[in-house]
C-alpha cells in the first residue's frame, strides 16, 4: 500500500473554534451559579444576575490571548507540529471540517480544530495522511 504524500498546513484555531472554547466555559458558569443559588432559593433577579456576572467574567477570562497559528506537517513518516514530533489524532471528521488532537511525550494534549476552507489545496493530503496506516519500519535482511 502507499503511503500519503507530504503535506503541511498552517491552523489558525479561529472562527467558530475559537467561539466556542470561550462560549462552552462561560455557559458553564452561568448555569452552574444558577443552579447553586436555585438550591438555596434565591430570588429570580438575583438568579439572573450573578449567573450572567458568572458567565460573564468566565467568559471574559478565556477570550484573553489569541491562539498562536500552528504549523502542522506530515513528512511521510511523521507527524510535526511547530517542528516538534507529535502524535495526531483524528477525533472528528464531518467532511468538510476536522478535529485532531495533538500529543507529545511530557506535554498536555492540543487541540485543533481543521476547516476545509483553511487548508485549501492540502485537505486531501492532509486527510490522505491522516486516514493512511502509519508506515511499519521495513526490516533488514
Amino acid at each position: 500500500m502507499r503511503q500519503a504524500p507530504p503535506v503541511g498546513i498552517v491552523v489558525s484555531n479561529a472562527g467558530a473554534w475559537r467561539w466556542i472554547h470561550i462560549g462552552l466555559p462561560a455557559l458553564a458558569a452561568g448555569v452552574v451559579a444558577a443552579w447553586a443559588l436555585g438550591l438555596l432559593e434565591a430570588d429570580a433577579a438575583a438568579t439572573f444576575a450573578a449567573s450572567a456576572a458568572a458567565a460573564l467574567a468566565v467568559g471574559l477570562a478565556a477570550s484573553r490571548g489569541r491562539p498562536q497559528p500552528v504549523e502542522l506537517r506530515w513528512d511521510g513518516h511523521a507527524w510535526l507540529a511547530a517542528g516538534e514530533p507529535v502524535e495526531v489524532e483524528l477525533m472528528i471528521d464531518l467532511g468538510g471540517w476536522l478535529l485532531l488532537r495533538l500529543g507529545a511525550a511530557g506535554r498536555r494534549r492540543r487541540w485543533l480544530a481543521v476547516p476545509r476552507r483553511e487548508a485549501g489545496a492540502a485537505w486531501h493530503g492532509l486527510r490522505a495522511a491522516l486516514y493512511a496506516p502509519a508506515s511499519a519500519p521495513k526490516p533488514h535482511v
